[in-house]
């Protein structure tokens, strides 16, 4: 393949080795991407997808807006989710597109895993990989046909996308979004950045999410502005090997700490990540009860946490997954963006293992 000036950027954050295996589109958000992904699936006549329940709802409202049949399944243990995957070879059909989120950047190709795949591809489907947080993880890319990445879930960037496809296909449906939204989040992200915004507030702040620009991708979505050049600039700037391994040691030393403190069912997650070596900018914790803690931790002063994916969507009967109701109810995350000192890590120790207490007591 020869590269392109997008094929650059990719080579950059993933090595000619990878880039050399994919066509590449950029945009301004994953959800852009995966607009762009799934149009162009239904333009080639795929009518379902198969999605995991546990997720944010973002992925599942463009499946519903373009119209797939939406098909979910189960996901037992978001640590390692291919290996308790709940979909059975006999339930695929003809041309299904399979969806895969590396949850925390996870990547597990379990046999069961292949085997479905596999069936997949034979039926004539396709197979995503949502890897929002799998940029620099191992063996992203090594299943699915299309791989969307979310640079501001794994970068200290604002926002951009890409859309990695194995085939070359033309992507229709561009728009370009206004400036002022651009500019916009760039003030919002150094905001962020310089400990203005509150961690949460994010870099939609101030923008109209009804307005087809917004912060969703409503109507037509799915534009393609390219990578924004203050974005571009970041990266091209970035010691990319310096700044993953940072990340990687910084997760690790808070993982030392608070293993001292937590049991090891509530860092099993964070005990993967530090396994695979993934430059993770959250640290997840599995608690009971996210939200509610949440409030507890903000009101002891400790400002670096926040509940992950805990909102449940509208597009799920949630009585049918009652165990991802209650995973999406158990994540809170450290967000790494911050600065934060061991002495902190230890009080946030004290107070998730002082809520556990009272849960056990309550239901004794």
């Amino acid at each position: 393949m020869i590269f392109t000036s997008k094929n650059k950027l990719i080579t950059k954050l993933k090595g000619k080795a990878f880039a050399s295996r994919f066509y590449c589109h950029e945009y301004l958000f994953g959800r852009n991407a995966i607009y762009a992904a799934l149009s162009l699936l239904k333009e080639m006549g795929h009518k379902r997808i198969l999605l995991p329940a546990y997720s944010c709802g973002d992925e599942v409202a463009v499946a519903i807006n373009l119209g797939f049949n939406v098909k979910f399944y189960n996901i037992q243990r978001i640590g390692s989710p291919f290996e308790s995957i709940g979909i059975n070879t006999k339930e695929i059909l003809e041309k299904d597109i399979l969806f895969l989120t590396h949850f925390f950047g996870i990547v597990n190709k379990s046999s069961k895993l292949m085997r479905l795949t596999d069936t997949i591809h034979n039926q004539g489907g396709f197979v995503i990989e949502d890897a929002a947080y799998a940029l620099f993880s191992k063996n992203v890319g090594d299943i699915g046909d299309l791989i969307i990445f979310s640079l501001r879930k794994i970068l200290p960037v604002p926002n951009g996308a890409i859309l990695c496809c194995k085939e070359k296909y033309k992507i229709n449906k561009i728009i370009n979004p206004p400036r002022k939204l651009v500019i916009t989040e760039n003030n919002n992200f150094k905001k962020y950045q310089n400990g203005i915004n509150k961690p949460g507030s994010g870099i939609h702040t101030g923008i109209d999410p009804s307005d087809i620009h917004g912060a969703r991708y409503k109507n037509l979505g799915g534009y393609l502005l390219g990578i924004p050049p203050a974005t571009r600039e970041i990266i091209n700037n970035l010691d990319i090997d310096g700044y993953t391994n940072v990340n990687v040691r910084n997760f690790k030393h808070i993982y030392n700490v608070l293993k001292s403190y937590l049991d090891r069912d509530s860092l099993v997650i964070a005990n993967e990540i530090v396994r695979q070596q993934i430059p993770s900018k959250i640290f997840p914790i599995i608690v009971e009860h996210s939200s509610y803690l949440h409030e507890k931790i903000t009101d002891s002063g400790i400002l670096f946490t926040l509940p992950f994916w805990d909102r449940t969507h509208p597009f799920i009967d949630w009585s049918d997954f009652d165990k991802a109701l209650d995973m999406k109810k158990g994540v809170i995350a450290i967000l790494l963006d911050y600065k934060i000192c061991d002495s902190d890590l230890i009080k946030l120790s004290g107070i998730i293992l002082a809520e556990s207490l009272n849960s056990k007591k309550q239901l004794a």
